[in-house]
Formats: C-alpha cells, sequence, structure tokens
C-alpha cells in the first residue's frame, strides 16, 4: 500500500512536539515484536551513493538534526556519522550513516522491503532532479584522500620479523648428534630438518630487517617532512624535490631548517644519530648482495685429490651447512639494530616541542592517513576501530533476529 513516506518530495523538517510524542509513544509501548514498538531499520541500496543522499538532505534541511548528532565525538570514530529526522504525513523518521551503511527507520508505519524500493528509486529520481543543488552542497565539503603511511607499513613489518625472531631462540637451537641407535636414526633426519627450518627462518628475518630497517628510519625523517614542512617548503613542488634528492645524514640536520616544531636542532653528534648512519652504511651489501669470500668465517674443509674433503671435526656435512646457515648475519646483532632505529624515531620526536611531537607521534602510529590537495594538510579520516550494529540470524528463521 501507497504511503506519502516513499516520496521524498513530501518530507519535510519534523514538528518537535510530534517527535516528543513519538518517542514517548515508544516508551511505553510494550507490544510485541513486529509493532510498532519494535521496529527495524531498513538498508538503504548501495545503489545510492551515500555522499549525494546526505548532499541532498542538507541541501533541503540543512545540517543533520537527528538525535544522535548530539552523541558525536568531534572526530570520525564515531558509530553514528551523521543521522537526519524528518516527519512526512504517515510518520516521523530517520535517516542513519553508519560506518558500513545508510538506515531508514520510520516509527509509525510499517514500511515492508517493497515499499524501500520504491523510496530507493524516487530518490534517484530526486538526486537526478536535484544536481545542480547536490553539486553546490558538495563544494562545501572538505576534500580529502587517503594514502599508506609507509613508515607505519614498515614499522610493522619490522615488529612482526622482530616479535618471531626473538621467539626462536637460536642459541637453542642445536643440530642432533650423530645418531648411535635405531631411535636415535628415526629422530636425526626429522630433528635435523626441524633445526634447518628455524635457521632458514632466522636467516630470512634477519635479511629482511636488515634491509627494511634503514628503509624504516628514512621513512621517518621524510614523515617529518611530510607533515611538518613550512607552508614555503610545502607549497614549492621544487623544493620539496631537492629535500629528498640530499644524503640522509643532510637531510636529517636540516630538518630543523625546513620544518615548523623543532625546539632543537640535530647536529649530527648524538649517539642515536651515529647509530642510524651505521645501520644506513651497512644496507648496501645486504641490498645489492656484495660477497667477499676472504672474510667469510665459515668452516674450513680441505681436499686431497681434488675430491676427498676431509674436515677438522667429526660433523656431518648438514651439521656444517646448518652451522654456517647464518653465516656473516647475527639475529643478536639485527635485533640491536631494530632496537637503535626505534630510538633513533624517539630521538627524532624528542627534537620537537610537545604539541608538534603529539601531533607527529599520533599520525605516526596510523596506517591510513588523509591528504587534503587544498591545503597541503594531513589527518586521520579513517576511525580507529570499526564499529557498527548488525542484523543477527540466530536460525533459519529470519524472523528471529537481534541486533548487536
Amino acid at each position: 500500500m501507497a504511503f506519502s513516506l516513499i516520496d521524498p518530495s513530501r518530507w519535510i523538517l519534523p514538528n518537535p512536539e510530534r517527535v516528543v510524542a513519538t518517542m514517548r509513544s515508544l516508551g511505553t509501548d510494550k507490544s510485541s515484536a513486529g509493532t510498532k514498538g519494535a521496529r527495524s531499520p531498513l538498508v538503504i541500496s548501495t545503489v545510492i551513493s551515500p555522499v549525494d543522499l546526505y548532499a541532498y538532505l542538507k541541501s533541503r534541511f540543512g545540517p543533520p538534526n537527528g538525535f544522535a548528532m548530539t552523541l558525536r565525538s568531534t572526530s570520525v570514530d564515531n558509530l553514528i556519522h551523521w543521522q537526519y529526522t524528518l516527519e512526512c504525513s504517515d510518520t516521523v523518521f530517520d535517516i542513519t550513516g553508519l560506518n558500513t551503511r545508510t538506515e531508514i527507520l520510520a516509527y509509525s508505519v510499517n514500511m515492508s522491503p517493497a515499499d524501500l524500493a520504491k523510496l530507493q528509486m524516487n530518490i534517484q529520481a530526486e538526486i537526478a532532479c536535484s544536481k545542480a543543488a547536490i553539486l553546490q552542497q558538495k563544494k562545501t565539503f572538505e576534500h580529502w584522500r587517503l594514502f599508506l603511511n609507509p613508515y607505519r607499513r614498515l614499522s610493522t613489518i619490522v615488529s612482526r620479523c622482530d616479535s618471531r625472531l626473538r621467539s626462536i631462540a637460536i642459541p637453542e637451537v642445536q643440530s642432533p648428534p650423530i645418531p648411535a641407535t635405531r631411535a636415535q636414526l628415526d629422530r636425526f633426519f626429522n630433528d635435523m630438518q626441524s633445526a634447518a627450518e628455524l635457521y632458514q627462518e632466522a636467516m630470512e628475518l634477519c635479511v629482511t630487517l636488515d634491509i627494511v630497517l634503514p628503509v624504516m628510519g628514512e621513512a621517518a625523517v621524510n614523515f617529518f617532512m611530510l607533515v611538518l614542512a613550512k607552508p614555503e617548503i610545502r607549497n614549492d613542488e621544487r623544493m620539496r624535490e631537492d629535500f629528498g634528492r640530499r644524503p640522509i645524514d643532510v637531510r636529517i640536520k636540516s630538518l630543523h631548517l625546513v620544518c615548523e616544531g623543532f625546539a632543537h636542532p640535530v647536529t649530527g653528534s648524538e649517539d642515536e644519530f651515529k647509530a642510524f648512519l651505521r645501520i644506513m652504511n651497512r644496507r648496501n651489501d645486504t641490498l645489492h648482495g656484495n660477497v667477499d669470500p676472504r672474510a667469510s668465517t665459515g668452516e674450513e674443509i680441505l681436499f686431497d685429490f681434488g675430491t676427498i674433503p676431509l674436515l677438522n671435526s667429526h660433523h656431518t656435512f648438514s651439521q656444517i651447512a646448518l652451522a654456517n646457515a647464518l653465516a656473516n648475519l647475527s639475529p643478536e646483532a639485527t635485533l640491536d639494530s631494530v632496537d637503535a632505529i626505534r630510538k633513533f624515531v624517539e630521538f627524532l620526536l624528542s627534537r620537537l616541542q610537545p604539541d608538534p611531537r603529539a601531533l607527529v607521534g599520533r599520525a605516526m602510529e596510523e596506517l591510513h592517513l588523509g591528504f587534503r590537495t587544498e591545503t597541503g594538510s594531513i589527518g586521520v579520516i579513517l576511525p580507529p576501530a570499526q564499529m557498527d550494529f548488525f542484523p543477527v540470524v540466530e536460525s533459519d528463521n529470519e524472523d528471529e533476529q537481534r541486533t548487536q
């Protein structure tokens, strides 16, 4: 049965007395599910753009006026982002923008899926007829674009590798003894395989960290530039490019010249600075695969007649290969480098004044950030946790639902 709610042209701002009376009636209505005291919202189809719907509503009715707006925090960290309370001759109703969907809830009429389908068609038609007003409204919105924070991505990789490398405890991973009994023989190959896999994983983690750690430190330096660059630098592409081409030590020492918020410059004499440069200088050999066999510390193997191997100790070749798996690599030294990079980042933060320090520290923890082209601003534009209400079907009977 048709009713006025499905015709958006008949929507009006609510009469406050009617809204209050409707809410009071809901509070006193103890009727069973399926009647007006226990209505459930319907989800507006994804074919209707949330921003188009919001711009349409705002162009007609002004800022969102729903009760949920009084509960919002002044951030993106909200369960309900916007809500309009409107009325037509049939009912008072809410249109609510949540994290995952847009809902409509009518308080005094039963709205079926068929009614919703008709309403959506009518909303699309209204939006098509209101393109000019919607476009004008969109111009008043701030335009931000998501980008991935490279520093946070690298620090996440480092944290995972660091945690796993610490858990392997390489000094406790010993190659099994030469088997002397049948039982030992049965275990020998499995034990060798397990030990080899742990050494292999430790090798992979060491190499990964040795490559990623310097990049993480450099990403931190560039992030400071991104967030704190002075206006004359931020708005000059050539100046930004020039900064990026400078040697890393020069970039670090010049941060206080090109960025706002530094209380103390980096002089280059600080232990954290020197430790970071040592890590940077070591990365080239790993990154380019430079090898100097003369510097090897591996097992010496003698040969007679060119093919008869002679060992200095009683070990199998598998044991020798296992012991050499971490040649020129040191889990302990790599973990020390992890600590050094983290201390370097903390050192850079300590050079800042309190407010910029809090700003940069907060932004560095976010994987997803937003960039506003018009102002060059960086901001957090996604909520830290995705919260929402979801209808959960308890059984095959879809009428038995609850909201959590």
